[in-house]
């Protein structure tokens, strides 16, 4: 095993019951944060053989400045949160379609499965007789109190004639 395995967990290691143990390294090395490389401790004093001035440092990466870090994080978390509201944006335009799609096919559902039962209007005869002698006599309304009285006397009948049937049912 290698060295990195065969270590106790530390507070900030977390061992979970399958054997995988997630520690800081870890967890930011899935986040996408760059990892410094580790020297060997005999190599980090200058004191390794064949050792150039300098040869070392060529080996480390340039040391990042806290601020270029923090500008590519929001960088990349701009495009991240411009990435989402294109989708938002994408879904909320989806959903308003298909919000339209669904009213009309269940206009179209409503309109070929259901109608009112049409029925003919009782005494639409006697109705528009006293229209027309309302429209005839507008200066003397009380000449039409015959045409009134029939058109009444139509719709009490009517009335009867359906409460009649309705208590039959």
């Amino acid at each position: 095993m290698g060295a990195g395995q065969s270590r106790e967990p530390t507070s900030d290691d977390e061992l979970f019951m399958s054997g995988v143990r997630v520690t800081q390294g870890l967890l930011e090395q899935l986040d996408g944060k760059p990892r410094p490389q580790r020297v060997p401790p005999g190599l980090a004093a200058g004191g390794g053989s064949g050792s150039v001035g300098g040869g070392l440092q060529a080996l480390r990466p340039p040391a990042e400045e806290p601020g270029l870090a923090a500008a590519g994080t929001d960088r990349a978390l701009g495009r991240a949160l411009e990435r989402s509201r294109r989708v938002g944006g994408q879904l909320l335009k989806a959903e308003a379609e298909e919000l339209a799609r669904v009213d009309q096919l269940a206009q179209e559902l409503l309109a070929s499965q259901y109608a009112a039962p049409a029925r003919p209007r009782p005494c639409a005869q006697a109705a528009e007789d006293c229209v027309r002698c309302y429209a005839e006599h507008a200066d003397d309304p009380l000449a039409c109190a015959a045409a009134v009285e029939a058109y009444g006397e139509c719709a009490r009948a009517a009335w009867r004639e359906a409460a009649a049937s309705a208590s039959g049912l």
